[in-house]
């Protein structure tokens, strides 16, 4: 299991109330070659859910990658987007 690290509320906007989530997810090189399943937890407040990540093969450095409806619910309903930058790690 991951945690996801840089985690910045608002991040690309600026704006605390924004329903999106932002964060980092390391990977290998092997991983990033071959993609594979991650399991990542998003800490919020004291409500930390766990949710499956697909990483697709061939992902690059840098990439992000979007998880529609994985973000926070906001009071009229609407779930914002999780947003993750892949950081790929040398394991070869």
């Amino acid at each position: 299991m991951f945690r996801i690290v840089g985690y910045h509320p608002g991040n690309a906007s600026g704006n605390a109330d924004s329903p999106d989530l932002y964060g980092n997810i390391d990977i290998t090189s092997i991983e990033a070659i071959a993609g594979t399943n991650k399991m990542v937890t998003i800490p919020w407040g004291f409500y930390k859910p766990l949710y499956r990540v697909k990483i697709p093969s061939g992902v690059k450095q840098g990439t992000r990658l979007k998880l529609s409806g994985m973000g926070k619910s906001i009071p009229d309903g609407v779930k914002g987007d999780m947003y993750l930058v892949v950081n790929v790690k040398n394991a070869i």
